[in-house]
This record gives C-alpha cells, sequence and structure tokens, in this order.
C-alpha cells in the first residue's frame, strides 16, 4: 500500500512547480503562434523537455518517491533531447527547416526515453531498487551526463555557427538585415550557454564534493527554470516578423558565374542610379532576389556589381541610399524623427537609429542638430 503520510507540500516543490507552470503556459503560446510556425514550436518542445526534467524534483520534495516508490524509472529524462532541439530551432529559424541529419538528431532522445519508459513498466519497484543502485547509477546516469553536456556543448557549436552563416546571407540578400539581426538569435544562444555551462558546473562540483544530494539539485534547476523562462518571453516578445531563409544554394556555398571584364564600378553607379530613379530603396523588405526580377537579371551579376564595383554587400549598399535620403529629410523637414524613417525605407526607430550612427558617425538627431548650427 502507498504510504501517502510521507506526501508533503515543502516550498521548494512549490518554486519548481511555479516555473514549471509558467514554462508550460509559455510553451502553449509559442505553439499556437502563426508565426515562425516550427522553429516557434521546435521552442516549445524544448521548454516541456525542460518542465520534464522538473518533474522528478517536483514530486521528489513532495514524497510521491517515497509514498509510491514503482515511480521510479517513469520517463521524465530526455536530456539527450536539449542539444538536438537548440540545433534544430537555430536551423528551422535561419533554413525554415530542420537542419541535417533532420529527425535523426533525435534518436539519442528516443533511445534514452525508450530505455525508462521500458524499464518502468517492466520491473517491479523491488527490481528496479536493486537495478539502479548495480547498474544505472554506476554506469547510466554517468554516461547520460557526458552525452547530454556533449550534445548541448555540440548544438550551440552548430547554432553559432549557422548563426555566422545567415548574417553573412543577410548582408548579401536582404537590405532588411537589421530587422533580423542577430540580437535575438545572440540572445538565444547565450541563454542555451548558460544553461550548458551552469550544468558543466554544477557536475564538477559534485565531482569535486563527491556527489550532489537531491536538495543541493533543487537551485540549479531553479537557475535553469528562470533562464528558459525568460527566453520564452522574449521569443514571443522580440520575434515580431518571419525570418528570410537561407536557400539550399546559400547554404551550400553555390554561386553562378558572371561575365568578366566589365567596369563592375560604373555598372554600380548605373544600378545606383535605377534605384534611386524608382525609389525602391524606400521599400524595408527589398531583396536581391526581388530587384533582380525587376532589373531583369540575375542575383550573381548584381552581387558581383555590387561586391565589386561599390566595395560593400547588397545591405549596406541600400542602406548607405536609405541614409542619404535620411539626411535630406533631416536637413530640410521638421518632421518626427520616426516619420523620417518610415519615409526613408526603415521600418522602425531602433533600426534606423542604429543603421544610421553606423553610416553617419551620429545619431540621426545629432546629424539634424549638426547641420542646423552649420547651414
Amino acid at each position: 500500500m502507498p504510504d501517502i503520510s510521507a506526501l508533503h507540500f515543502s516550498w521548494r516543490t512549490a518554486l519548481l512547480l511555479l516555473a514549471a507552470l509558467h514554462l508550460v503556459i509559455a510553451a502553449v503560446l509559442l505553439w499556437r503562434r502563426d508565426l515562425e510556425r516550427l522553429s516557434n514550436r521546435l521552442l516549445a518542445v524544448l521548454l516541456i523537455a525542460v518542465v520534464m526534467a522538473f518533474i522528478p524534483q517536483i514530486i521528489g520534495f513532495a514524497g510521491f518517491y517515497n509514498a509510491f516508490p514503482q515511480l521510479t524509472f517513469a520517463p521524465f529524462n530526455v536530456t539527450l533531447a536539449y542539444g538536438p532541439l537548440v540545433y534544430a530551432y537555430a536551423g528551422a529559424l535561419t533554413l525554415g527547416r530542420l537542419p541535417r541529419p533532420g529527425l535523426w538528431l533525435f534518436a539519442p532522445a528516443a533511445l534514452q526515453f525508450a530505455y525508462y519508459s521500458v524499464n518502468f513498466i517492466r520491473m517491479d519497484w523491488e527490481t528496479k531498487f536493486a537495478f539502479t543502485r548495480t547498474f544505472h547509477n554506476p554506469y547510466i546516469v554517468p554516461l547520460e551526463a557526458v552525452l547530454a553536456l556533449g550534445f548541448g556543448v555540440a548544438g550551440v557549436a552548430a547554432s553559432a555557427r549557422l548563426q555566422l552563416l545567415y548574417n553573412a546571407f543577410l548582408n548579401r540578400r536582404t537590405s532588411a538585415k537589421a530587422q533580423f539581426d542577430a540580437r535575438w538569435f545572440s540572445a538565444f544562444l547565450l541563454a542555451m550557454g548558460a544553461v550548458f555551462a551552469l550544468a558543466i558546473g554544477f557536475e564538477l562540483w559534485g565531482l569535486i564534493v563527491g556527489g550532489l544530494s537531491y536538495v543541493q539539485g533543487f537551485w540549479f534547476y531553479l537557475a535553469v527554470g528562470v533562464i528558459c523562462y525568460a527566453l520564452a518571453l522574449a521569443a514571443l516578445i522580440t520575434v515580431r516578423h518571419p525570418f528570410p531563409k537561407i536557400t539550399r544554394m546559400d547554404a551550400e556555398g553555390a554561386a553562378v558565374s558572371a561575365p568578366v571584364g566589365r567596369d563592375w564600378a560604373a555598372e554600380a553607379q548605373t544600378l545606383r542610379q535605377r534605384i534611386l530613379e524608382e525609389s525602391w530603396h524606400l521599400e524595408p523588405q527589398l531583396s536581391l532576389t526581388e530587384l533582380a526580377r525587376r532589373m531583369a537579371t540575375n542575383e550573381s551579376y548584381l552581387s558581383r556589381a555590387i561586391n565589386q564595383g561599390a566595395g560593400c554587400n547588397f545591405n549596406q549598399f541600400i542602406n548607405a541610399m536609405r541614409v542619404d535620403a535620411a539626411k535630406t529629410l533631416l536637413s530640410a523637414s521638421a518632421d518626427d524623427v520616426l516619420a523620417i524613417a518610415f519615409d526613408s525605407g526603415f521600418n522602425s526607430k531602433a533600426t534606423f537609429n542604429r543603421v544610421f550612427r553606423d553610416i553617419a558617425g551620429v545619431t540621426p538627431r545629432a546629424w539634424r542638430a549638426q547641420t542646423s548650427q552649420n547651414p
């Protein structure tokens, strides 16, 4: 018979339960979101995987394992999924699909879940305790820890490499790079890096002191919960537009050859003049693909003209024209800076300020003040 008297509701249970409930709510909101559906659903799954790691702590501090020892080996442990989920999220955000090797990324986590499920179903609690003491704790637990941390570090590293490719892609292909800049991507990688760094520190601390108790692990789980909840809120607030996706050709580094022997500086000047005449630079979402279509040419030719003729990438080429337009408006108009930002082809004041400062060396307001003092 279960020993119901062993159950109790501690403050540790309350805090972890509160953290888990917040993560579940955030996961539901992310799952239901239409914007960036695949990446948001993968992030939701990652949050649920974290919640699953909380469950043994929540019910353990409440005395459930003492009251119901048969709960041992309940399949809550999916730590081998964390690293692959981080990489899968990064791939979905930038590629629009799971990165290679696709669903095989989750094979180790599936095996881990199967291991716990089989032992949970087939063993009685006395056999579970003996198996835990003689095999699981000495061999499986250390192996799980090493693999989970290894997959986690590898997932963050692979995602960081994907971020570098994505930034290069944005520079080449879109004039709205600042809208999709590395701020959110970097925040995600920093948060995940912090979680795995905490996990590594936790494991090293355990090795130094000869093992950590159940109670000592509480603060680690609480810290992870806080980091993941802050990350979920940031995802819901920060990601407001669909991210341009790296094409397969870009991802593989393929290129179409362009004619040689041209005066690329003259070609870049002609291209610039055409864009200014048509006011295409004032369109916030102008891309290299769309510009090539309008010019009835190919993207390789435009890239060559911009890179070799103007000495910059597509993003810088278009934004330089936008900043020139903004300077004219700032000098000739008393309009609000936000209105000028929109009229110049930018889609937010923050983006406008950042790009203007990068190109002009000062903020729009400072530039307006300088030009008004020196007519």
